[in-house]
């Protein structure tokens, strides 16, 4: 089986459509998004089409913290101002049948050997950050199968785990008994490691192998596309940095 796992589409559609142009290639079987379909970008009701398309095809999909902000879940008092700005105008886009299909996603859901959340097993909806080997360990105690993919903090990483927690940022490992493993697959739409590109991760089940790839796609027509939304600045011009 060979899954293709995608993370922080954030509204940026031509990152979106070119990291699925790359899964397709992959020849993956099963796509799985790790959440935040929406906020700071401008297309957030054509990635939601081709979400709730990906679902039809039996896409495993789990819900961030800018998806329930848009839904009115979550309070973004504690988001900065550009992510409450961006979140605002993603609320006035956006229909109540779209809303409530945010509001429908799970927050963790699982497969044969791995688990999937936006951002921590560890009180999921209280949205902790995975950066540090310390950060990792709650989501390692609560792990129950091989692996737990991840995204939320935009760049990726992985995490494993026998006696202790190590990381490592190779973009190729093969899985080894008896560790456990947390995956941080990236971001696809506004990538935060100096690198522009997006970012996903393939995971192949018979060779027990993860891949995480990078594909070029067109910037400066969503950098155009939020300034004409009239959109924080930042939101574009970060995009060129991969910050």
């Amino acid at each position: 089986m060979k899954y293709g796992i995608f993370s922080d589409v954030h509204a940026n559609l031509e990152a979106f459509e070119a990291v699925l142009g790359e899964l397709k290639k992959e020849k993956v079987d099963q796509y799985v998004f790790l959440g935040d379909l929406v906020g700071y970008g401008a297309d957030p009701k054509k990635c939601l089409e081709i979400l709730q398309d990906l679902i039809t095809k039996g896409c495993l999909c789990v819900a961030g913290n800018h998806d329930h902000a848009a839904c009115g879940l979550l309070d973004i008092q504690y988001f900065n101002w550009a992510a409450k700005k961006a979140i605002v105008w993603t609320q006035s886009q956006l229909s109540r049948d779209e809303k409530d299909f945010l509001e429908s996603l799970k927050l963790v859901d699982h497969e044969d050997d791995f688990s999937v959340v936006h951002a921590s097993l560890n009180e999921p909806q209280e949205w902790h950050y995975v950066d540090s080997q310390e950060d990792a360990l709650p989501t390692f105690d609560l792990l129950k199968k091989r692996i737990c993919f991840v995204g939320h903090t935009h760049r990726s990483i992985v995490f494993s785990f026998k006696n202790e927690v190590d990381f490592s940022l190779e973009k190729s490992f093969i899985l080894k008994d008896p560790f456990k493993y947390i995956v941080n697959a990236g971001s696809v739409g506004q990538p935060r490691d100096g690198n522009s590109q997006a970012c996903f991760a393939v995971y192949d089940t018979q060779h027990r192998r993860v891949d995480i790839h990078r594909v070029s796609y067109d910037i400066d027509t969503t950098q155009e596309k939020i300034l004409a939304a009239g959109l924080p600045e930042i939101l574009a011009y970060r995009l060129s940095m991969g910050q």
